[in-house]
This record gives C-alpha cells, sequence and structure tokens, in this order.
C-alpha cells in the first residue's frame, strides 16, 4: 500500500531540499536534503492531511489541514494559523464561508536582511447594474515551481477576462512594502492588459518606492472606469523595476493570503430566524491565536446560551495577573484582545501563561471550566 501521499517540495540554496508528505496513518512526514545526503523521515505532526512547503531563507515552514479537531483549521509546523470555524460537535455545518484572495511576490536577500513585498488581490469588474464579477488570480502547482527573475512576477497577475458591454468599473486592493532594498529606482507598475496582444493598455497605479526611516508601505484600494475597453479580453498584471535581480543572494517565494469577508459564516440559522452567530451547541475555550502572542494575542470562546463569563489570566506561580472579561455575554462566539499587561498597564514578561474561562451553565449545574497555556514573547 502507497506510504506516500500528497508530497509537496521545495529546493534550499546550495542543491539543499525539503520534502513533507503524510502517509497512511495520517502522520505527516518530513525529509531534508543536505546537499550530501537525506536526514529523516521524521514525525512533524499526527492526524493530519494535505500537507504544504514553503522555503524561508534557511529553514522550510510547512502547513497541513488537521484530522483531530474542528474543520478546516490550518497549522503550520505545531502553531495554530486560523480557526475560522468555531464548533463543539462533529458535526459539519450548513452554509458558505467567503474569502477575499490575494497573493504576494515576496524577496528576500539573505546577505542584507533586506525584504521587499508586492501583493495584488480582490480584483472585480462591476458592471452598470452594480453587480460584482470576481476576477481569480493565475493558478499554479507550487511543488513543481521554480522561481527566476524572469517569471516570478508572472505569477502577481489575474486570469484573463473578457469585458462586456456593460462593464463599468475595476477595482483591487494592492500592498508595497520595502525594507532595506535601497534603489533610487525602484518601483512597480500595476497595468492593465490586452490579453490578446500582450501589450499595455494602461498603467493604473505607479508605485515609486522610496524608503524613510528604514522602511516603505504603500497600501489601498485601486479603481478605475472600464468604458473605453469593453469588449477586450484583459487582465492586470504587476511589472517591478530596479529590484537588483542578478543578485545572487536572494530568495524569491510567492505568498497566498485569505481574509474571511465580514458577515460570511457556516452555521447559517434556519429560514426565518435572524441571526449572524453560528449555532453552537456546547461551550468552548479555543487555542490563543497568534501564539507566541508578540506582543499581543486573541482569545476565541463559544457560548450555546447567555452566561455569566469569567475570562482570566495567571501565570506559572498560579497568580492571577489580569481579568479580560468578567459579565454576563450573549450565546455565540466571543474574542477578546490580550495586550500582554497586567490589571495595573505594567508590561509583562516573556514566558508561559495559563488563560481560565469559567462560564455558568444553568441552574443545578456545575459551571463549565477550561484552563489553555499560551506563550508571551517580548
Amino acid at each position: 500500500m502507497n506510504e506516500y501521499h500528497q508530497p509537496s517540495v521545495t529546493g534550499h540554496a546550495g542543491e539543499k531540499c525539503s520534502i513533507v508528505w503524510y502517509d497512511n496513518g495520517y502522520n505527516i512526514l518530513k525529509v531534508y536534503y543536505n546537499g550530501t545526503g537525506w536526514e529523516g523521515p521524521n514525525v512533524g505532526a499526527t492526524g493530519g492531511r494535505y500537507p504544504n512547503l514553503s522555503a524561508g531563507s534557511t529553514t522550510a515552514k510547512y502547513c497541513w489541514t488537521s484530522g483531530t479537531s474542528s474543520p478546516y483549521e490550518i497549522k503550520v509546523s505545531s502553531e495554530t494559523l486560523q480557526r475560522p470555524l468555531l464548533l463543539a460537535g462533529p458535526e459539519v455545518p450548513q452554509g458558505t464561508l467567503s474569502f477575499e484572495h490575494s497573493r504576494a511576490a515576496v524577496l528576500h536577500d539573505t546577505s542584507t536582511g533586506a525584504l521587499f513585498w508586492a501583493q495584488l488581490g480582490d480584483v472585480r469588474v462591476k458592471n452598470k447594474t452594480g453587480r460584482e464579477i470576481l476576477i481569480p488570480l493565475v493558478s499554479y502547482v507550487d511543488s513543481l515551481l521554480v522561481l527566476a527573475p524572469e517569471n516570478h512576477f508572472d505569477y502577481l497577475r489575474t486570469k484573463a477576462l473578457t469585458l462586456s458591454s456593460d462593464a463599468d468599473s475595476l477595482k483591487f486592493q494592492i500592498l508595497v512594502y520595502s525594507r532595506g532594498f535601497k534603489s533610487s529606482k525602484l518601483e512597480l507598475e500595476y497595468k492593465l492588459v490586452d490579453a490578446t496582444t500582450g501589450s499595455s493598455l494602461l498603467t493604473v497605479r505607479r508605485v515609486p518606492v522610496v524608503e524613510e526611516a528604514g522602511e516603505f508601505r504603500s497600501q489601498g484600494e485601486v479603481a478605475i472606469g472600464l468604458r473605453p475597453y469593453r469588449g477586450r479580453r484583459v487582465f492586470i498584471a504587476v511589472e517591478p523595476k530596479g529590484l537588483g535581480e542578478g543578485t545572487p543572494h536572494i530568495l524569491r517565494n510567492l505568498g497566498e493570503i485569505y481574509r474571511i469577508v465580514e458577515g460570511s459564516s457556516f452555521g447559517r440559522p434556519p429560514e426565518g430566524k435572524e441571526s449572524t452567530q453560528t449555532q453552537l451547541t456546547s461551550f468552548a475555550l479555543l487555542q490563543n491565536y497568534p501564539n507566541p502572542g508578540n506582543p499581543s494575542t486573541h482569545i476565541t470562546f463559544t457560548l450555546p446560551q447567555k452566561a455569566h463569563v469569567t475570562l482570566e489570566i495567571y501565570n506559572l506561580l498560579g497568580q492571577r495577573v489580569r481579568t479580560l472579561v468578567e459579565g454576563v455575554k450573549d450565546a455565540g462566539s466571543h474574542r477578546v484582545v490580550w495586550d500582554g499587561r497586567d490589571e495595573f498597564g505594567k508590561t509583562l514578561p516573556s514566558g508561559v501563561y495559563l488563560y481560565r474561562l469559567r462560564a455558568g451553565q444553568g441552574k443545578g449545574q456545575e459551571d463549565f471550566v477550561r484552563v489553555k497555556k499560551m506563550v508571551l514573547v517580548r
């Protein structure tokens, strides 16, 4: 029986590479080729499937889908990245989650630590009636992807779309960040391109990158009118200039960013009942995110009914250092931010802390109590 499922591979400098996969026991396994031989395999996690791998500056980061917790929990190494479903039982709820998708082309100069990030996403065409059409970004198979100066930004563009006769406007989100790429000629151009001829129809936005105090950031929404281009087949592309692409120390990556659209959720209420809350059946305290927290972290808990709630932070000596919640809360999901400070506003040192939730379950029943650990890093 095949013990190698969904392998993902990424290369490192010096003919080195890393590979991850999952076996029949749903263990996430990883090996590393150091240039002369293989190290591993080692078990990176248990109860997971569908691993994916991406190179960092010197090591590889990998993520997978957890099979032992709520559906669609996403993990990287041993950390929970995102848990959009706040479920207490095994049933998969009905409904959909809507995402806004962006992609970033990332360059890291390992010799200087310089970082450059160019992002494009949430590209939409609106017609005269107000209806919007999402233009997806081009797809790729990242396990086989080799990024080079001549093709890196080819993946930072949308698929082609033929503009209808009532196409009115186009909008998209951009983010450009630079730290240490000190070039007087460095800039990005976001362009509307004719997919048939490959020629540029319009430079929608030009972003000159001029670092002040060691870094540069530009972000926001870009919008243009489409009436002159109706009937054409077009796409949005990003063209860099002055990035020093011949430097041998530059590592290239692509980052995929998904943001849950506000108001979308699993567990839609039955017809005729208005509710924005997921229908929850039990109390739950979720793992904080991010963990480690630096300098703050989010703690989420869920209530199936209205209840008196206490959420407290303790150090490892058992001393209470902060009360985050004390009072009655409605049924549903609640998220609290802890800023790493005590009751008096004093910044607490790095270390392991405990957070405890106590919620009343009703007359004649014991309170629900859960305790979890988290790490604070300064």
